[in-house]
């Protein structure tokens, strides 16, 4: 990945529906230069895809969970994962060191639906030891973006 990749990374990050035409003009390439480089990043697995971001509250999911989940063994953890990761609402999964080893951030119409959701279908997983669930009251920062590389950090 050289200086260009990097920079049309942040680009795309930035102005995603900007269109060919937009990235070439900010890294100084064709538009079919432009294709052949997002086409090359896509196969390497850099860009893994495209998508929109949308307001949960909007279209109703207003409420944000953080659960921390203690799972007994390496081989439950990665089956909880598995599971936990196909579940409605689950927008992040994690596995982790630590007491704490799965961590997930769960999104939900309602406390009731989470409650729900958390008792019934991930509490019971096999080798869930221990949950704990915190409610976010405020998100200040939410992100996928990423520089274009350590180099421009």
């Amino acid at each position: 990945m050289d200086d260009t990749d990097r920079k049309l990374l942040d680009v795309i990050q930035h102005h995603g529906r900007g269109g060919y035409e937009l990235f070439g003009k900010t890294v100084g390439l064709s538009k079919t230069a432009i294709h052949d480089r997002l086409k090359k990043l896509t196969a390497r697995g850099v860009i893994k895809g495209w998508s929109a971001r949308l307001d949960p509250a909007q279209i109703g999911y207003p409420f944000a969970f953080l659960i921390r989940a203690e799972v007994d063994l390496p081989t439950n953890r990665e089956a909880f994962a598995n599971v936990v990761s196909a579940l409605p609402g689950v927008q992040e999964c994690h596995l982790t060191s630590g007491r704490w080893n799965c961590c997930l951030k769960l999104r939900a119409p309602s406390a009731e639906w989470a409650e729900r959701q958390i008792a019934d279908d991930i509490a019971t997983i096999k080798g869930v030891v221990s949950i704990q669930v915190d409610t976010v009251t405020c998100t200040k920062k939410e992100t996928l973006y990423l520089p274009g590389g350590p180099q421009t950090i």
